[in-house]
């Protein structure tokens, strides 16, 4: 019987063979969730254009819209280039990033967070996470692998 996967992978790893290679696996008669991360970027770009933020345990604060703006761009540039990477090589998944609106307020979330709050909806999740990067998550059959 097929399983619904949800798989959060940190922006920074995406485009890795052994990435792709786990995500094509899982996809095989599985219903695939992948939530794109772009945290080392986003930080990036926001202290180059002069943007504060700061972190949290629930994740990074942006208090200025634009700033807030330029993170989601940057969540968008990574989840097309992943769906379209995977398409390329005929893998069904749906990609999506840790960002919703809220009565017109963009609401980044940690992807992370996000991937653990709703890993009871699914039947497996995955996050994959660079070696070194100190995670504890607790989630429904909820897996940390670290590349």
């Amino acid at each position: 019987m097929p399983k619904n996967i949800l798989i959060k992978v940190s922006g920074d790893l995406a485009k890795r063979k052994k990435v792709i290679d786990f995500i094509k696996d899982k996809a095989v008669k599985n219903f695939i969730v992948i939530l794109t991360g772009g945290g080392a970027d986003i930080s990036f770009l926001l202290k180059k254009v002069g943007i504060d933020f700061k972190f949290t345990p629930a994740g990074r604060v942006i208090k200025n819209f634009r700033g807030r703006q330029l993170a989601r761009d940057v969540l968008e540039k990574k989840q097309k280039m992943l769906q379209n990477k995977l398409m390329k090589l005929g893998v069904n998944a749906i990609v999506e990033t840790p960002v919703i609106n809220l009565g017109g307020i963009l609401c980044h979330l940690n992807g992370d967070n996000f991937a653990e709050a709703t890993s009871v909806n699914f039947d497996e999740t995955y996050v994959i996470t660079r070696k070194g990067r100190n995670k504890k998550l607790n989630g429904h059959n909820l897996k940390i692998i670290k590349i």
